[in-house]
């Protein structure tokens, strides 16, 4: 039988890299604002086109305010969270995230209409923080109608940088609002996907709840989104020189594994050997 190795894994000097964030403590933060709902999404996304059945999954919290809103993964504040509780308690070795998270938060102003996006590069990357206008959204009307939680929702589309998107909203609840970037419908968005349904978000829960709306102290990178992607775009294209660029120190491996037998075989990365990633950005 012929035998299949499959590139699975890399490794940054001596330690487990892939391509998701590293960590953060969330000791210094400032507070927004007080939410007045709080909603969860189930989002699932696809990483890699050639791997249709490999989907990722997270949940994003969207909590609003009369003032603000912020959308961000929960899988991601779970790894920063335990990441500061064991650091308080002096441990040195981290849980590395056992999957990636979606690694962007928005925080809307409802004043300014604008928006601020934190994007977290992978590995230890920068954190990029850019603002947009919140009028991104060309919204097209329909007459068709879903029952989603018990809310009556109509069907609404747009074209939004390179995806077409069918979304889902309620004036039941009349916040013009939705997960990740999403907004400017006259009600809450409950369902949003693209037409490909690499990108979906899902409301399971909507509460009344007050908590505080908290914007972490990060050393944040100012940007714009056209730099992000670009960034991004090139990080993807070749990890090894991404690699190289935030640990200019380090050696890289790649890691087979043998379909057969099970067997992990390593070798060391050449300097100038380009190591693609799969990417499917949710903004083409």
């Amino acid at each position: 039988m012929k035998t299949k190795l499959s590139l699975l894994l890399t490794f940054l000097s001596c330690f487990k890299i892939v391509m998701s964030q590293s960590p953060l403590s969330i000791d210094d933060y400032k507070m927004l604002g007080e939410s007045q709902y709080v909603v969860v999404y189930e989002m699932s996304y696809l990483k890699d086109i050639s791997k249709p059945d490999r989907i990722y999954h997270d949940e994003i919290i969207l909590e609003i305010s009369g003032e603000y809103s912020k959308s961000y993964s929960y899988k991601m504040f779970h790894y920063d969270s335990t990441y500061t509780d064991s650091n308080k308690k002096g441990a040195h070795n981290y849980p590395s995230p056992k999957s990636s998270a979606f690694p962007v938060d928005v925080v809307k102003n409802y004043k300014e209409n604008d928006m601020t996006v934190y994007h977290r590069a992978p590995s230890d990357g920068p954190i990029f923080e850019y603002e947009e206008s919140m009028n991104l959204f060309d919204w097209k009307m329909t007459s068709e109608m879903m029952e989603i939680l018990g809310y009556s929702c109509f069907r609404a589309t747009c074209d939004f940088r390179g995806r077409k998107w069918n979304a889902w909203f309620t004036m039941d609840i009349p916040l013009q609002e939705g997960p990740w970037k999403f907004n400017g419908l006259p009600g809450l968005i409950l369902k949003i996907e693209d037409e490909n349904g690499d990108y979906i978000f899902d409301c399971i829960r909507i509460n009344n709840e007050k908590r505080p709306i908290l914007l972490y102290d990060y050393m944040y990178e100012k940007s714009s989104y056209e730099e992000v992607a670009g960034f991004m775009q090139d990080a993807h294209n070749d990890f090894n020189a991404y690699n190289k660029r935030i640990n200019p120190k380090g050696s890289m491996s790649i890691a087979k594994r043998d379909e057969v037998t099970g067997k992990v075989t390593f070798r060391e990365v050449g300097a100038n050997e380009v190591v693609p990633k799969p990417y499917n950005p949710i903004e083409k």
